[in-house]
């Protein structure tokens, strides 16, 4: 084969590749927003915890159960702190973070 026929044949091939992963990627950020959005969870937080292998994402402790928010906890790891309440509905995406403020009254903010 020329050099020229090989180039093409690799190009074809890279392409091809970058394709299926693309696809592939897009998915599985379809299927992990489809998972998220059937969540349900309310409850203050008792504990935070950053695991390793889980890409820097934190797990919240809420009501005795611990919760991996994954790509969604993107939103909010920087913002929330222990005894902050939170809030999930089912079949939405947004995430509320309650806050008390000095006079002692839950502060809401909405996470989209």
């Amino acid at each position: 084969m020329k050099i020229k026929q090989i180039k093409i044949i690799f190009w074809i091939i890279a392409i091809i590749a970058f394709i299926v992963f693309f696809i592939h990627g897009n998915q599985m950020d379809k299927k992990a927003t489809e998972d998220f959005n059937k969540e349900e969870f309310h409850g203050i937080i008792k504990e935070i915890k950053y695991n390793e292998g889980k890409r820097g994402f934190p797990d919240i402790l809420i009501n005795e159960n611990w919760i991996y928010l994954g790509l969604n906890g993107e939103k909010i790891q920087n913002y929330i702190s222990i005894e902050d309440s939170l809030e999930k509905i089912k079949g939405s995406d947004i995430i509320i973070v309650y806050r008390k403020d000095s006079l002692n009254n839950w502060i809401p903010k909405e996470f989209k």
